[in-house]
């Protein structure tokens, strides 16, 4: 195997989930060719363009060609959003890998004080801040980070009850996802399996308290939009099943500390697929069964995961009331989402 120079060697690898984004593409890869060259030198940016019909792969060749060695456009036919995902992780050379969505963008600054912290530490999950921009609002409206003492690395028994890991604050070793054979569904909903399926193999995280990803929220088509959810019910499902299915699969050879933060976590996308069904168009009747079977399939699939599941408060709700309170878990949830 040919040795790669420490002066060539990529630091971050970043996979881009692009289709019909030609309007918002650029900003997300000018936040990272805006950075220091010395930093833009070590990262590669994998734009994989999932069967766009509009202008987006003219717009990204355009960047590669300009940006050789750090912009790779990657054309597939339309498979949906995890398979991007796949392909970043197939393609990467990097140290560390991150899954960043096409309509999202990072904060320069933060890749310039990143890339060089990168280098030195060795952790198999690090996390960083993310800042929310809400599109109607034209602005950042809110910032996430975690307590934890930052650019140390931890041991993940010791702080994983502090956690809660989005996909956004997150980037893995990229070796890691590469060995363990991390692969997620090609369709909608797979954040959550970035998340978690590589979590039974983390014994050492490290954060950075600095805001890297830019999440763009309150646009429309995005996954978790009410329209997205309605017409995409069925992938959720998919996924929530996926989850627990590995999670039995690893179960003996997960940590403890690691099996409750999996057990909380797929009981909160449990949560998620009750609020998925609760948006869906059906009848009174029809729906409340729905709700009923779903209740009843995941206490069979897993108790644990169905008593996490229920400390959710619509989730408790719903149990307590016998479900009668349905209606007005519907218009609460109709609510809530764009």
């Amino acid at each position: 195997m040919k040795k790669v120079s420490k002066k060539s060697q990529k630091i971050l690898s970043i996979s881009v989930a692009a289709y019909n984004l030609g309007d918002m593409i650029k900003d997300n890869l000018d936040s990272f060719i805006k950075a220091n060259k010395d930093v833009l030198d070590k990262v590669e940016i994998l734009v994989t363009n999932d069967g766009s019909t509009d202008n987006t792969a003219d717009i990204v060749r355009g960047y590669e060609r300009k940006y050789k060695g750090i912009i790779k456009l990657i054309n597939q036919v339309n498979q949906g959003a995890g398979s991007t995902v796949n392909s970043g992780i197939r393609n990467a050379t990097g140290k560390y890998f991150k899954m960043i969505d096409g309509d999202d963008w990072v904060e320069t600054n933060t890749l310039n004080l990143l890339i060089p912290e990168l280098e030195q530490i060795d952790a198999d999950l690090v996390l960083t801040d993310m800042l929310t921009y809400n599109e109607t609002e034209k602005k950042v409206t809110d910032r996430s980070g975690y307590d934890l003492e930052p650019k140390k690395v931890l041991k993940f028994k010791d702080v994983a009850s502090k956690l809660d890991i989005q996909m956004h604050n997150t980037m893995y070793k990229t070796e890691l996802l590469k060995e363990n054979k991390i692969k997620l569904d090609d369709g909608f909903y797979t954040d959550i399996e970035y998340v978690l399926l590589p979590l039974p193999f983390v014994k050492k995280i490290a954060y950075f308290d600095a805001p890297f990803y830019v999440y763009r929220v309150a646009r429309a088509g995005q996954s978790m939009s009410k329209a997205s959810m309605r017409k995409n019910y069925k992938q959720h499902r998919l996924v929530l099943t996926r989850l627990i299915n590995e999670y039995h699969a690893n179960i003996k050879k997960t940590m403890p500390e690691t099996r409750k933060y999996l057990i909380d976590g797929i009981g909160r996308m449990a949560n998620t697929e009750l609020r998925v069904i609760l948006l869906r168009e059906l009848k009174k009747e029809e729906k409340k069964r729905e709700v009923m079977d779903f209740y009843d399939w995941l206490k069979e699939k897993d108790s644990d995961i169905y008593k996490s599941f229920l400390s959710g408060r619509k989730a408790k709700i719903l149990k307590l009331t016998r479900f009668k309170a349905l209606p007005l878990l519907e218009k609460a949830v109709e609510k809530k989402f764009y």
